[in-house]
């Protein structure tokens, strides 16, 4: 029965108030570094990450070098990497032993979530969990998307049916599926999140832990679910969430190959993703240094 210390969120500043994009220089593991740092500023320690996402980068190794080293974490720890939405993240969550720092990640909309548990804090449990097949989309190798999904099918078929399946109380908030949708599905007033993925469940707990709110809190993929119910106690919550902004005017160059030194990167690795300020005693300004690191050139 695990217990969150802290929740941290994080919205990218482009895009509009209902629905953000990232950056150009952002993908899911920069959202996800974001989120992390806000849930880990209230101090507690870490000794598993778990990364929940559909958006992961399509890489030939795992992902947890940059994640460890922009979260400032040990590169000994574990992290575990899961494909899937918001029931995912919450079987993350519902299972997590203490220190665990469960991280939800979309693109699609664009946002990131993280919760910390330790031994003291907001108490949640699993409350239902039901697998059902309705494999309406599919991702090819190289990351391309086909929905086939109908929107008629996916509600009376999927969720709907699922609900009735796991026998859970009515929600107290529903992730995973649009606020229109969710409405009448929940009890009390709909929250409104900004994603509808696997971060979109740990928004709503956030949301939760704010207004005081316990009972169960739902995750929707599919035909696929996950309930937890968020019983007492209290977690601190920080968000990241600057106003949003037009995405700036941007173009790309053609698709060309950039030699790289693998040697000239290993030894810069370190500086590239741990780029540090020092501080003078006399004030909180930070003091960066004017030779950072960042170019690598090959000679």
């Amino acid at each position: 029965m695990p217990y969150i210390a802290s929740i941290g969120t994080y919205l990218p500043c482009w895009g509009t108030a209902d629905s953000r994009v990232p950056g150009d220089d952002e993908d899911a593991i920069t959202l996800a570094v974001e989120a992390g740092r806000a849930a880990l500023e209230s101090g507690g320690s870490v000794e598993y990450v778990v990364l929940v996402s559909r958006d992961l980068p399509l890489t030939e190794s795992s992902n947890a070098a940059v994640l460890l080293a922009g979260l400032g974490l040990d590169p000994e720890l574990e992290v575990i990497e899961r494909l899937g939405g918001a029931p995912a993240t919450l079987d993350a969550l519902g299972s997590a032993r203490p220190r665990t720092l469960v991280i939800g990640v979309d693109i699609d909309a664009a946002g990131a979530a993280a919760a910390l548990t330790a031994e003291r804090g907001l108490q949640v449990r699993t409350a239902a969990r039901v697998s059902r097949s309705l494999p309406v989309r599919t991702r090819n190798s190289s990351g391309d998307v086909h929905d086939y999904g109908d929107p008629r099918l996916l509600k009376k078929r999927g969720y709907l049916a699922s609900l009735t399946t796991a026998w859970v109380d009515s929600p107290v908030v529903v992730a995973g599926i649009g606020r229109k949708d969710a409405a009448p599905l929940a009890i009390g007033e709909t929250v409104a999140l900004p994603t509808t993925g696997a971060s979109s469940s740990l928004f709503a707990l956030a949301a939760m832990a704010e207004a005081g709110t316990t009972g169960p809190l739902v995750g929707i993929e599919q035909a696929s679910l996950s309930g937890i119910t968020v019983a007492d106690g209290s977690a601190s919550v920080l968000r990241r969430e600057r106003a949003a902004q037009p995405l700036s005017d941007s173009g790309q160059l053609a698709a060309g190959e950039i030699p790289i030194s693998l040697a000239a990167y290993e030894r810069a690795f370190e500086a590239k993703v741990r780029w540090e300020a020092g501080k003078f005693s006399d004030s909180d300004e930070l003091d960066f240094p004017l030779d950072t690191g960042w170019i690598m050139t090959e000679h």
